[in-house]
């Protein structure tokens, strides 16, 4: 219970950080959260196929994002 207690304080907190953010930091945020994502995806990637080109590591990439959009859209 209270590690539950201290993870919804955690969340609170970030989102109160969030919400002070000025318009310009919050896009910046955003697009250092999808660089993030985007380098995880092409990790993964290169560790399932092993020696795999960059432009096709970038094209799963591309594949895997475009696949959870149109998900996200079907629910």
């Amino acid at each position: 219970m209270l590690l539950k207690a201290r993870a919804l304080s955690k969340v609170w907190m970030a989102q109160l950080f969030i919400k002070k953010l000025k318009p310009e930091d919050k896009v910046n945020l955003s697009i250092s959260m999808t660089d993030v994502c985007v380098r995880v995806c092409a990790d993964a990637a290169r560790d399932r196929e092993g020696a795999i080109k960059e432009d096709e590591i970038m094209e799963r990439v591309r594949e895997r994002i475009m696949y959870k959009k149109r998900r996200h859209h079907e629910v």
